[in-house]
């Protein structure tokens, strides 16, 4: 992929994950709202991401314990959302591609299999973990 078309997927991304989570936090009491999950929508049953906004909710009320259990792919989400903004800015202000090149050594990192399957059997592991919690 090509530079340019990264940072403007990554920011557009980004915008749309700020939106989404400003939202749920200006509505924080709510339990349960209607999904926007198209796979759960479709069949019924939780995506590995299902429960992400929730735990990330939870760790913005520092109920960590429970965020993990809710979605421990939350922690990763509340990561993003809190320094891919400034990454960005870094390497708007100093015309640097450090995300860029962290996102090429990462990929090539993950074509390895010693990296990638333990990856895919933790992410298989949280899916049933949502299946299982009924999500």
């Amino acid at each position: 992929m090509k530079q340019k078309r990264f940072y403007i997927i990554i920011l557009s991304l980004l915008v749309v994950g700020v939106a989404w989570f400003s939202y749920n936090l200006m509505d924080a009491n709510q339990v349960k709202g209607p999904t926007i999950c198209l796979f759960k929508n479709v069949s019924s049953l939780p995506c590995p991401a299902c429960g992400s906004t929730r735990s990330a909710m939870l760790i913005t009320q520092g109920e960590l314990k429970k965020a993990a259990l809710q979605n421990p792919l939350g922690f990763l989400l509340v990561l993003g959302l809190f320094s891919l903004p400034i990454w960005l800015l870094h390497d708007l202000i100093t015309r640097r591609a450090s995300l860029f090149q962290f996102s090429q050594s990462i990929n090539e990192v993950l074509k390895k299999p010693q990296y990638s399957y333990p990856l895919i059997i933790l992410i298989l592991i949280n899916w049933c973990w949502n299946i299982f919690k009924g999500l």
